[in-house]
C-alpha cells in the first residue's frame, strides 16, 4: 500500500508541473497590441490608382505578434482638444454588417488575389458645433464590389491590389512579398463623411482617406491566412479598424476561385483559455489530497492490526 501510494503521489506530480509549464505558454502566446504614430497630411484624393501609388521600403523581419508595429496617416484634424460627450449607440448605421464574402482579383486565367472578412470602422469626427466629437461605424458590407480597374495581379514593385467599393467608400489592400512570405504592406480608407453614418457632421460630403502602412496577415506563400477571432487595428487616434473572420490568399498562380488547403491560423485562434491549466492543477491538488490521506488511513489501520495481534499473541 505504501509503495502504490508513493507510486501515484510522483505521477500526479509530474503531471501538476507540466500543466503548469502549458499555463505559461499559453500565457506567452497572446499577441501583443501594436502601436502607432500619426501626422496630418494633406490628401484629398479620392481616387485610387495603382500607378500613382508611392513605394515604400518595410522591414521584412517577422515577429511573434499578430500585427507588427505600423506607422499611419491621415489627412483628419486632430480631436484631441474637442470635448466628447456623445455615445456610439446614438449613430444610426447607413450600411450592413458584412458576412462572410469571397473577393477575387484576376488577371486573365490567374486568380491572384482571395479575400474573406469581416470589418468595422469606428471614425471620429467633429459636429456642427466645432466643440464636440462624434463617432460614426462604417462597415465593410457583404455586398462591397471589387473595382477592376484599380485591382492588379501586377501592381508597382512587384505588388498585388485589390479595392473594394462600398457607397461612397473605398477600402485598399496592397500586397508585397519577400523570399518565402507574403503579407499585405499597406492598407487604406477614402470615405465621405455624410449625414447618415456621421449625424450633424461640421464637414458635410467631405471625402477624407487614412492609411497605414507594415506588414499585416504575414503567411508562407502558397498558404491562405486564417483567424476568425477579432482585433484591431488603429489607423490613427481618429480611426480604428475592428476586423474578424479574415481570410486571404496572394500572389497566386492558378485559375481556382478557392482558398487552398493548406491554411496558417493565427495565434490568437489558437490559444486556450488559462482556466483550463489552471482547473487541471486544481484537480491534480485534490487528488494528491485524497492519495495522502488514503494512504493515512491505510498505514493507522495497519499499524492498529500489527498492534492488535502483538497483543493476542502475547502470552497472559
Amino acid at each position: 500500500m505504501k509503495g502504490l501510494g508513493i507510486f501515484v503521489f510522483f505521477v500526479l506530480v509530474v503531471a501538476s508541473s507540466k500543466a503548469q509549464d502549458n499555463a505559461t505558454d499559453f500565457t506567452n502566446a497572446i499577441p501583443e497590441v501594436i502601436s502607432t504614430l500619426a501626422v496630418d497630411v494633406n490628401q484629398t484624393d479620392f481616387e485610387f490608382n495603382s500607378s500613382s501609388l508611392s513605394t515604400t521600403t518595410e522591414n521584412n523581419t517577422e515577429t511573434s505578434t499578430l500585427f507588427p508595429t505600423t506607422t499611419s496617416s491621415e489627412n483628419n484634424t486632430d480631436l484631441s482638444t474637442f470635448s466628447s460627450t456623445e455615445s456610439t449607440s446614438e449613430i444610426p448605421i447607413s450600411s450592413t454588417p458584412s458576412s462572410e464574402n469571397d473577393w477575387i482579383v484576376e488577371d486573365g486565367n490567374v486568380t491572384c488575389i482571395i479575400l474573406t472578412m469581416e470589418a468595422t470602422f469606428n471614425i471620429k469626427y467633429i459636429k456642427s458645433d466645432n466643440k464636440t466629437i462624434g463617432t460614426g461605424k462604417l462597415f465593410l458590407p457583404k455586398n462591397a464590389s471589387v473595382d477592376a480597374k484599380s485591382s492588379t495581379c501586377s501592381g508597382e514593385n512587384g505588388t498585388q491590389i485589390i479595392v473594394l467599393i462600398f457607397s461612397n467608400n473605398y477600402f485598399m489592400m496592397t500586397f508585397s512579398k519577400d523570399d518565402k512570405k507574403g503579407f499585405v504592406k499597406e492598407m487604406k480608407l477614402n470615405y465621405t463623411l455624410d449625414n447618415s453614418t456621421f449625424p450633424d457632421v461640421s464637414e458635410l460630403n467631405v471625402p477624407k482617406n487614412v492609411s497605414i502602412s507594415g506588414e499585416f496577415f504575414k503567411v508562407d506563400l502558397g498558404k491562405n491566412y486564417l483567424c476568425k477571432n477579432s482585433d484591431e487595428i488603429e489607423f490613427s487616434p481618429n480611426v480604428m479598424m475592428t476586423v474578424s473572420n479574415v481570410q486571404l490568399e496572394s500572389f497566386r498562380t492558378d485559375n481556382n476561385t478557392v482558398f487552398t488547403s493548406d491554411s496558417w491560423e493565427c495565434d490568437a485562434d489558437s490559444q486556450v483559455s488559462d482556466i483550463v491549466p489552471i482547473a487541471v492543477g486544481c484537480a491534480l491538488a485534490g487528488m494528491v489530497v485524497i492519495v495522502l490521506i488514503a494512504y493515512l488511513v491505510g498505514r493507522h489501520r495497519i499499524v492498529r492490526r500489527d498492534t492488535s495481534q502483538c497483543n493476542t499473541l502475547r502470552p497472559p
